[in-house]
């Protein structure tokens, strides 16, 4: 059968791949009480966008690199005082996060990932234990594009 054929059937209820396949294991994450300084660090120095938010391994929530540039003072702030923005670095990321996260199971279909990310308008969600809650993983709109290419073109 050619493979297009294949991809084409599996996007219509037959999951060619589950979120286990695409998903990034072992993310970085940030406690709720790591400060933004450190949060904003950790993007960076990754080249990531997104990280998980836990509490006790459980996940509490996710942040955003928007999340973070919206949270910050804006520039001209910065410039007329450069206090508040240092002030703003050292506090927690909880006052930043997005507490109301998107959350999947790794044995669920790529397909039901990206419904997720279109319906809630996000740009990843975290890969959770069904019987735990923790985390196992991160799927973002690159991990599935990533995914499709090599499906696609290999």
């Amino acid at each position: 059968m050619h493979e297009a054929y294949r991809l084409a059937r599996g996007l219509h209820g037959y999951p060619v791949m589950r979120v286990s396949d695409v998903m990034l294991e072992d993310p970085i994450w940030v406690d709720v009480y790591t400060t933004l300084g450190e949060v904003t660090r950790r993007l960076e120095e990754s080249s990531i966008r997104h990280l998980p938010v836990l509490r006790d391994g459980v996940v509490v929530g996710m942040v955003s690199d928007r999340d973070v540039r919206t949270f910050l003072p804006s520039v001209e702030t910065l410039l007329e005082d450069p206090a508040k923005g240092l002030a703003t670095l050292d506090q927690s990321v909880q006052e930043a996060m997005t507490s109301k996260f998107v959350s999947i199971e790794p044995d669920r279909g790529i397909e039901d990932a990206v419904d997720l990310m279109l319906e809630q308008q996000v740009g990843a969600v975290v890969v959770t234990d069904p019987g735990t809650g923790k985390l196992v993983g991160i799927v973002s709109y690159v991990d599935v594009l990533r995914a499709m290419r090599n499906a696609l073109w290999g």
